[in-house]
């Protein structure tokens, strides 16, 4: 008895130093600058009114946060090389949930979902937003779309697609502008197609995160995965968010023959680094291109402003801004991309004009029902 009563005090003595830590030494750092951020921007403390305690919040930042680095690098010591997943001659990314559109025919939805093609499949990456209910965890103003017809098999038929098309689907991350939406913002352990859930038949779904289908072949990887020829997964990075809490997402990595490795980003919750690195831990070929969600808003156009606090992995006093999204530029142009289109669902007009501006020819547009083309030769 008296062993075990040691134990448990031991327990209770290191949790408490851990704790005591946390409040004596990064805790007070991080609490005046968020102490000062609130008291200096209007906008963060209206976000912050939607919220718990800021300072219960940051307790479970500085905790939570150090614990998803470790885990990052720990899984990068860990994790497989994928040198022979094979390669496409061809690929097409055709956008089919986006905020921008091609013409009025299509939907303009703050989500994402692309058709990709390569020689020996065609993909289906993520699946847009669709806001079936009323929910009392949503905080934040996704488009309204409970009045709409489904998004994803409206602007999928408008492209000239179909369901009965597609081999395997990819889920970036358990966020409802990714996965059809169920009317929570996160974590919706499931996904839509349409307004309601029907036979996939024998499609695999690949997914970040443990997830239930009815009767669905969903197939769950922590590490990079290949899906066919050419194409794998880069396996699962974890951010901390100081709102959004943990994040877990997977982006797609393709590799183009006489060219080298196009990323297909969902939201870019991993950052910029943290995909670069993986680049290198995973495959032997270069970085051609990204396409896809980065995350990066440091405008209210469009009523954005609050992402520039939510959704990065960034404190709220050090939120995104001009100069952040130059430094990650940067590290882009370093890596040698080749390609590059940015998703205007969680990147402002700033953001996109400033991409645009640097990478000038390299630049892409991305909207519904724009193909994308990488070694596809015009007729």
């Amino acid at each position: 008895m008296r062993t075990y009563l040691i134990i448990i005090s031991l327990i209770f003595i290191t949790d408490f130093a851990k704790c005591q830590f946390i409040k004596s030494g990064q805790y007070k750092v991080d609490s005046i600058k968020l102490t000062k951020a609130i008291a200096s921007d209007t906008d963060l403390k209206r976000l912050f009114q939607s919220f718990n305690d800021p300072y219960i919040l940051l307790e479970q930042y500085i905790r939570e946060h150090q614990k998803s680095e470790e885990e990052f690098q720990n899984q990068e010591s860990k994790i497989q090389r994928l040198p022979n997943f094979g390669q496409t001659q061809t690929l097409r990314i055709i956008p089919i949930v986006e905020w921008f559109t091609v013409n009025d025919s299509y939907l303009s939805i703050d989500g994402v979902s692309y058709i990709v093609q390569v020689d020996s499949a065609t993909i289906l990456f993520d699946l847009g937003s669709y806001n079936q209910k009323h929910s009392g965890n949503i905080k934040f103003n996704l488009v309204d779309t409970k009045n709409l017809p489904a998004p994803l098999p409206y602007n999928l038929n408008k492209a000239g697609f179909s369901f009965s098309e597609i081999d395997y689907i990819v889920i970036s991350h358990d966020h409802c502008d990714h996965t059809g939406g169920n009317g929570e913002v996160i974590n919706t352990n499931t996904i839509y197609l349409d307004t309601v859930q029907f036979d996939l038949g024998d499609i695999k779904v690949y997914t970040p995160v443990k997830m239930e289908y009815p009767n669905g072949k969903l197939i769950h990887s922590v590490d990079p995965i290949k899906i066919c020829e050419g194409v794998a997964t880069t396996g699962v990075i974890s951010n901390y968010d100081f709102f959004v809490g943990k994040m877990q997402e997977q982006a797609l990595a393709i590799n183009v023959k006489d060219n080298g490795i196009v990323f297909i980003v969902g939201c870019g919750h991993q950052t910029i680094p943290k995909l670069l690195k993986r680049l290198h831990t995973c495959f032997d070929e270069p970085l051609y291109g990204l396409i896809g969600g980065l995350h990066l808003s440091c405008s209210n156009s469009r009523n954005m402003g609050f992402l520039k606090y939510v959704g990065s992995g960034r404190p709220p006093w050090s939120p995104i801004d001009k100069d952040i999204i130059k430094e990650y530029i940067k590290e882009l142009k370093l890596a040698g991309v080749k390609m590059i289109g940015l998703s205007a669902h969680d990147s402002c007009d700033s953001t996109l004009a400033i991409f645009k501006n640097a990478f000038d020819k390299r630049y892409v547009e991305i909207r519904a029902g724009q193909p994308i083309d990488v070694n596809i030769k015009k007729e």
